[in-house]
């Protein structure tokens, strides 16, 4: 695995720019040695393109248009253990939604394809990537955002953990890190270096700060994470 510390990258960023070879996987570019950026490779998807009328015309829908929902729009969520009201198409994304219509913006926007874990959430507890999440899925669910582990005031315990360990930079990727570590915290209580980069495999931190990343979360586990 290399020297302790160095383990997650030699160099970051596209590799045709300098940064990280890919890997030897088809279909999957690797950032660092540890692969915890296993992105996968391939044709981004086209923007979502709403259609009304009668879409069954000659050579049938283009790829990458979505037939507007027919279904009623979702009128109320589970967010952060408050019933808050809404009136959402339930094919918007659940990102939107609790960026614009709930005003929690500590979710944040990364690559809208669902490959950086930026947006990430918990949903009934399991990490979810909101840009790509219908909100129609999230009805009835539990949902958790990062304003939502310190309601009190009192910072979660991977909060705290990621403080001590500053490992963060530009802190944009930060919230959906530690919603990813809460979650991997509640299924492993005290996971080995590995069993982290593995948990934490897709979260993407562009300032590079992985290392702390994984001290933050051993630290973390030895203080209740998974709380």
């Amino acid at each position: 695995m290399g020297r302790k510390g160095s383990y997650f990258f030699k160099s970051f960023g596209d590799p045709q720019e300098g940064g990280a070879a890919s890997s030897q996987e088809p279909g999957i570019r690797t950032y660092g040695v540890a692969g915890l950026f296993r992105v996968p490779v391939g044709k981004s998807p086209l923007s979502e393109e709403r259609v009304r009328g009668d879409p069954r015309r000659p050579g049938g829908l283009p790829h990458g248009v979505m037939i507007e929902s027919a279904m009623p729009n979702i009128k109320e969520l589970d967010v952060n253990g408050a019933r808050r009201r809404i009136d959402a198409d339930p094919d918007r994304m659940l990102l939107s939604v609790l960026r614009d219509d709930l005003d929690l913006t500590g979710t944040k926007y990364g690559c809208g394809e669902g490959q950086c874990a930026a947006c990430t959430v918990l949903l009934d507890g399991q990490p979810v990537k909101s840009c790509i999440t219908r909100v129609g899925a999230a009805e009835g669910k539990r949902i958790l955002t990062i304003e939502g582990l310190a309601p009190a005031g009192q910072l979660h315990p991977v909060q705290e953990a990621f403080l001590h360990a500053d490992a963060m930079q530009c802190g944009w990727c930060t919230p959906g890190m530690i919603l990813g570590a809460v979650a991997l915290l509640k299924a492993t209580p005290n996971p080995t270096e590995a069993q982290i980069v593995s948990g934490m495999n897709g979260h993407i931190c562009r300032c590079g700060t992985y290392p702390r990343i994984v001290r933050a979360i051993q630290a973390a586990a030895g203080k209740g994470g998974s709380a």
